[in-house]
């Protein structure tokens, strides 16, 4: 949840970056409308979180399973 709130900014400027020149009044809605995604993962993972406990929310990955 917390990893949507870091890439899904990162995408978007990028997709913004990509707006050709005679599309460009499209880059302010498209940044203000995909700004809210990252502001509900946000709220709905402070809305989940317990104080009363130690880590939470994280994410694992294996990097290299052969180690």
């Amino acid at each position: 949840m917390l990893t949507l709130a870091i890439v899904v900014p990162l995408v978007v400027a990028a997709v913004t970056l990509a707006i050709p020149k005679r599309h460009e009044h499209l880059a302010r809605p498209l940044a203000i409308a995909t700004s809210f995604l990252p502001l509900i993962a946000v709220a709905i993972s402070w809305a989940r979180f317990d104080f009363s406990t130690g880590f939470q929310l994280v994410e694992s990955a294996q990097w290299i399973p052969s180690l």
